[in-house]
């Protein structure tokens, strides 16, 4: 074990981390990203895709073509789901941080959907969403312009990790395109 001083303070550096963050909940919006590649076809490849306040690593096509295929199942999930849902956020003023999230992921995560529905007392309506849990993280997918700007850009870094990780060929196929003897997305028949 070593020392550091931290402030007027010595502080024990410690193997262990003091705390660990084990779920986020991401509310999915239409907001613009983009792909990025580092150490393109060699092993040490990466597929960095940033949207919004999200910025998420994957080494493999493997885990890209696995969030892609969680995205594609939210479609029969969302009916009923507003196209564009009002989201009332807490002003600059009252609060002026946000919350940043960063995944790197280190294998396909495993993935589950969970259609959801409340009661909104003042709009006086049952409002639809979707969950998705995967791994750390919780995606909420409160409207059809938030999926589909989600889509668009899974999509995107799907094509980038087949043409860039080494594992790309075997992940070719789009999870989140309908299949026609399925009938569902990201579900193998």
């Amino acid at each position: 074990m070593t020392a550091a001083v931290l402030g007027s303070r010595v502080v024990d550096r410690m193997p262990i981390p003091a705390g660990l963050v084990t779920r986020t909940m991401v509310v999915v919006r239409p907001v613009a990203g983009h792909v990025s590649v580092s150490d393109a076809r060699t092993d040490l490849a990466v597929v960095s895709v940033q949207w919004g306040e999200i910025f998420m690593r994957f080494t493999s096509a493997e885990q890209v073509w696995t969030v892609l295929a969680a995205f594609g199942a939210v479609r029969e999930a969302l009916r009923g789901a507003a196209g564009t849902a009002p989201l009332e956020s807490v002003s600059s003023e009252a609060w002026p941080g946000y919350s940043v999230v960063s995944v790197t992921w280190t294998r396909a995560p495993e993935w589950s959907v969970v259609p959801q529905s409340s009661y909104d007392e003042r709009r006086r309506r049952a409002v639809h969403y979707v969950d998705v849990h995967m791994g750390p993280v919780q995606w909420r997918i409160v409207d059809w312009a938030g999926y589909e700007a989600a889509l668009a850009l899974l999509r995107n870094a799907h094509r980038t990790a087949v043409a860039v990780c080494r594992d790309g060929g075997r992940f070719r196929a789009d999870p989140s395109k309908l299949d026609a003897f399925t009938e569902t997305a990201g579900v193998p028949a």
